[in-house]
């Protein structure tokens, strides 16, 4: 006959930096104080044990006055765990094994090389500080969601207890999937809000960027299938018949790195975004940066207002708008026939305008360049979508808005917008189709404050690496649809994925450095891509000793070394902890020889 459980006194747990307490007490009836009746209240509350950490998770490491109290406990484990349901705590009491110690012991293998690069590159920028500043009892769970979103490109909250397992990580805790959902929904947008007030202050004050702050600013639309507020019908930059929310980035166009994120009303345009994201940025306490903006953005509404929160901007000419600048254009192609304006930077022609123009009550500069590559390419391109449209016309097909605006711009037509047809075919307005092959190959920026058309040049050049981030973050990390079904969980969602694209982008920076180098050959690299190195990486493992406090490194490979160095990383030894907390409390390690580990 099996030996009855022995029952526990009333407990409850309370959770106190690192630790979470076991308390005992007594329940009382006690007058309410709106004299309404009585009401339970707990009496001659003690403190009796602890579980080490703050997630109230795990075996409960009672006192010594609680076993002499209840001695009955000695030969049992009292475990706190979530139950069934995955709501609500329950507490497992089981018998000890005879050959089990008071305090069990445990050998923990995992992965650790990938792992300690990412958190030694966060450590090297403003991130981690902020992420503590912000979230101080959850950063930890926080950036190892991050990371696993980094690591793991099918990244799905269900397997992530089972990743956390195998790869060591900053949390300790137990993990198991609500646990992460609740995440999610406790990370809020004012939180969200003063961690970027915090990491861009940390960013500009200290010398984390250049001192030419050009900043690139871009959206993309991330479809979605959950029934969220912001999800409506938009311009779908990935071509779904899809609800989808718009995400806009601002990334440091020299090293990429992503700064500020906001997402919004996926019906809302580029271009009508814009005014919130820089009223945002101003409250924020970002200052002294100039926006690099795409065609998407272009206005001069836009480019007035930029100016009149007091910023700068580069902004790109749509093709089709240039010609609103035709002055400009004519005196820059008179200019290129008479010298050699050919800039071996830019691979084209640069010219800068003498007559600025007016943009609300200031002056802006305007950029011409001309590549004699691209204008064969887009004069091809003219003429082939002219005889596409007209084509469809003439067969009575279905014409996109777009391809309306284009036939009205470019054929005859009365002012009701019928087109004039002669000998089956359109009536081409010859003064466009001129102007607009002339114009091939020429490329317009405007900006308020860059003078000189190589920099402003280079300096749009440079916003690809918004595009990168994009990449990551849709591609890698697999968010072409946005995988939260909860209002609730949208912002923590979104959020640790622009930590997870920032730590991608400072893997996929130190790769380039090498790459820009000035004696850079390929034999230089182990590895030529992020995902290959982090790969690498993976395989260097420890195993962790509980009983005597000690980590053994497993043997490093020479490529695992070079993807280290590739990252300024020291390369991970064995080694023993004297001080760290652990389940079994030991004085001494193994001493083979008279000697400790090294």
């Amino acid at each position: 006959m099996k030996d009855s459980v022995p029952v526990l006194p009333n407990l409850y747990f309370a959770k106190s930096g690192k630790y979470t307490y076991a308390r005992t007490y007594r329940n009382v009836w006690a007058p309410k104080k709106n004299g309404t009746g009585k009401a339970a209240v707990k009496r001659d509350i003690k403190k009796v044990g602890r579980i080490d950490n703050s997630d109230g998770i795990g075996v409960i490491n009672f006192d010594k006055d609680f076993y002499e109290l209840h001695p009955e406990f000695k030969n049992y484990i009292v475990t706190r765990m979530v139950g069934e349901d995955d709501k609500k705590f329950v507490l497992q009491i089981r018998r000890k094994d005879n050959n089990e110690a008071l305090k069990e012991d445990f050998i923990k293998a995992q992965s650790i090389g990938a792992s300690t690069v990412i958190q030694k590159l966060v450590e090297r920028i403003p991130l981690l500080k902020s992420l503590k500043a912000t979230f101080p009892d959850s950063w930890e769970l926080i950036l190892s969601f991050a990371i696993y979103m980094v690591m793991e490109p099918d990244a799905k909250a269900e397997r992530f207890s089972i990743f956390a397992q195998e790869v060591k990580l900053p949390y300790k805790g137990n993990f198991y999937p609500s646990k992460v959902t609740r995440l999610l929904q406790s990370i809020t947008d004012s939180e969200i809000k003063e961690f970027f007030q915090d990491y861009l202050r940390r960013l500009t004050t200290g010398k984390h960027l250049s001192t030419q702050r050009f900043w690139a600013i871009d959206s993309t639309s991330i479809s979605t299938y959950a029934k969220l507020l912001e999800a409506k019908y938009g311009k779908n930059k990935q071509d779904e018949d899809l609800p989808q929310l718009n995400v806009m980035y601002l990334t440091d166009a020299e090293s990429g790195l992503p700064l500020f994120y906001q997402h919004f009303n996926g019906s809302i345009p580029d271009m009508a975004s814009c005014v919130s994201v820089f009223e945002m940025l101003l409250n924020l306490g970002a200052h002294s940066f100039v926006a690099v903006a795409d065609r998407g953005f272009f206005s001069e509404s836009n480019m007035k207002m930029i100016m009149d929160k007091g910023y700068h901007f580069v902004m790109c000419v749509p093709f089709e708008r240039c010609s609103s600048y035709q002055k400009a254009i004519n005196e820059a192609q008179l200019a290129m026939t008479r010298d050699n304006l050919y800039s071996l930077r830019c691979d084209q022609e640069i010219y800068t305008c003498k007559e600025r123009i007016t943009i609300g009550k200031r002056k802006a500069y305007v950029h011409v360049f001309f590549n004699k590559r691209a204008a064969g390419d887009q004069a091809s391109y003219y003429q082939k979508r002219l005889k596409q449209v007209e084509k469809d016309y003439l067969e009575c097909k279905t014409l996109t808005p777009e391809n309306v605006q284009f036939m009205l711009n470019n054929f005859v037509h009365d002012e009701n917008g019928v087109f004039q047809v002669v000998d089956k075919r359109l009536v081409l307005n010859k003064a466009v189709f001129q102007q607009t092959i002339n114009n091939c190959g020429i490329f317009l920026t405007i900006s308020d404050s860059v003078k000189h058309a190589e920099i402003a040049f280079l300096a749009y050049k440079a916003r690809q690496r918004i595009e990168d981030n994009f990449k990551y973050l849709k591609d890698r990390m697999k968010m072409r649809r946005l995988r939260v079904s909860t209002e609730e969980s949208l912002d923590g969602k979104c959020f640790i994925q622009f930590l997870a694209t920032t730590i991608y982008s400072l893997l996929e920076g130190e790769l380039l450095r090498v790459k820009r180098s000035k004696n850079y050959t390929p034999s230089m690299l182990p590895h030529h891509s992020v995902g290959s190195i982090l790969d690498e990486l993976r395989g260097i493992r420890e195993t962790f000793f509980s009983k005597n406090n000690a980590y053994v490194v497993n043997p490093i490979s020479k490529k695992q070394r070079d993807c280290l160095a590739l990252f300024r990383v020291k390369q991970p030894v064995s080694h023993y902890e004297e001080g760290l907390t652990h389940v079994n409390e030991v004085t001494d390690a193994p001493k083979p020889h008279g000697d400790g580990l090294k």
